[in-house]
């Protein structure tokens, strides 16, 4: 045997060792972790929040906060109300912008800003909002959405979040996250 014949047979040995140790390690590599349904995922958040026995017994809501845009250094003082079962008023106020309100009767769906002035939402972007006014949409969401779907893991503020992909019956798909240990 030649010494290029020789190259050329440790050279296809070494090619089969290399072959054979991949294929051995992907056969015990580990399987990825199996992610649970959108459906447990959305049930682990009712739970954490109290249960719908407690959502049950709520007939509407008052928040209040600071919704802040670094980038444009704009603070808004921001105030939002829900009744049940859809009915709901966001009020926000930034000295640079003005007010911004907008509010539903459940029926008919309204913006009004400084900017932009008065208008009713129609079409697609009635249906968007309407969703959006719905009381507790994602503690009920068997309700509003037709598919929920787990599409991985995210982080979020350093912590582990399932992203829920939730595609509401009109309207657009939203992404919701939830973090892997608590549901919140």
């Amino acid at each position: 045997m030649s010494t290029r014949e020789r190259r050329i047979a440790i050279g296809a040995a070494a090619l089969s060792v290399v072959l054979a140790v991949m294929f051995f390690a992907i056969g015990f590599a580990e399987e990825p972790a199996k992610l649970p349904s959108a459906e447990k995922v959305l049930d682990a958040y009712v739970e954490a929040t109290g249960g719908l026995a407690a959502y049950d017994k709520m007939q509407n809501t008052v928040s209040k906060g600071t919704m802040a845009i670094p980038a444009a250094g704009i603070a808004l003082d921001v105030t939002i109300y829900v009744a049940r079962p859809n009915k709901m008023r966001f009020i926000a106020v930034a000295p640079a912008l003005g007010s911004i309100e907008r509010g539903t009767d459940g029926t008919i769906f309204w913006d009004k800003s400084t900017m932009q002035g008065s208008r009713l939402l129609e079409g697609a972007e009635l249906a968007e909002a309407l969703l959006e006014a719905d009381f507790e949409n994602i503690v009920y969401w068997r309700g509003s959405f037709d598919t929920v779907t787990v599409t991985g893991i995210d982080t979020v503020e350093g912590s582990p979040c399932y992203s829920v992909v939730m595609k509401p019956k009109t309207g657009k798909p939203r992404t919701v996250f939830f973090d892997t240990k608590s549901g919140l």
